[in-house]
């Protein structure tokens, strides 16, 4: 249709997905591929007890959801207990946990701009007003599940290939026959639609063209 009413040298489209998804746990403990699920329930009411037991009555863990901790600072301040000491603290706790990989607190992360690797991840999707105050990172093919064992359906939101590898398809204007495996950032669609058009890139843009879909 648009190549009908427009040309095909005139538009510019791209396709691409938000995320992609992990195969079910019970998939792939059946051929034994390591893999779980851990309830976020139990991942809360754990943290709770053990922060009651290392100081006292109170409601310590305000939530826990999206793989994050959201901690009481109001009840740290009460008990004189720097908020950067007891993330230290729940990081330690966390990381014991089967099926937890990794834990990172909020103050860490903010300590730096990571170009690279799992804390790039982590920080592209860090909001510090209302992120939680530790991060949460399960073991590739670990899944949360309100019901454990999770033994049927999937979700996302892991910093594992099966998540991060997803396609990316462009249409029309210069774009030539071809594929590539290069990675590429969704921050890099901006710029490279910008190119195209001729315009000024937004000014909260910071990805780079993707000259490769742009070369005539």
């Amino acid at each position: 249709l648009l190549e009908s009413l427009l040309g095909k040298e005139q538009v510019l489209v791209f396709l691409t997905a938000d995320h992609g998804a992990a195969h079910a746990t019970g998939f792939l403990t059946e051929r034994h591929v390591p893999a779980g699920s851990i309830g976020p329930v139990l991942m809360r009411d754990s943290l709770q007890h053990e922060l009651v037991r290392r100081h006292g009555a109170g409601n310590w863990v305000l939530a826990y959801d999206n793989q994050q901790i959201y901690l009481n600072h109001e009840l740290a301040a009460k008990n004189s207990i720097p908020l950067p000491d007891l993330e230290d603290e729940v990081v330690g706790f966390v990381t014991q946990l089967a099926g937890v990989s990794r834990a990172v607190a909020a103050v860490d992360l903010q300590k730096s701009h990571w170009e690279s690797g799992l804390l790039m991840y982590l920080e592209n999707g860090f909001y510090p007003k209302r992120s939680g105050d530790v991060l949460i990172v399960l073991e590739p093919g670990w899944l949360e599940g309100y019901t454990t064992p999770l033994t049927k359906g999937t979700t996302h939101g892991s910093t594992s290939n099966y998540d991060t590898h997803v396609p990316l398809i462009f249409w029309g204007g210069p774009v030539r026959r071809g594929e590539s495996a290069a990675s590429v950032r969704v921050i890099d669609i901006a710029p490279t639609l910008a190119q195209f058009l001729r315009i000024q890139e937004p000014n909260g843009c910071t990805g780079n063209v993707l000259r490769e879909v742009l070369r005539r």
